[in-house]
């Protein structure tokens, strides 16, 4: 899913791309994907998919996506 939406330079955050593809394919409610969407981001967090900007510290919503750990991983 993040392999085919998001790319470098792209505005939209991981967060706000796994809630939309919560809600778009699987007809989950918005709050059921920000349940459910905080799970996946953990999950990916503990592979080192993603990791949070340390800039961002006032929200801790900004994600760095690693896409080496990307484009590598086998589901």
């Amino acid at each position: 899913m993040l392999k085919a939406t998001y790319y470098p330079g792209h505005s939209t955050t991981a967060k706000r791309v796994i809630e939309r593809h919560l809600i778009r394919e699987f007809g989950l409610k918005p709050r059921q994907a920000t349940y459910h969407g905080s799970h996946i981001i953990e999950a990916l967090h503990n592979k080192g998919i993603i990791e949070h900007v340390p800039e961002d510290t006032a929200r801790n919503a900004l994600f760095k996506i690693n896409l080496r750990v990307l484009m590598n991983y086998k589901v």
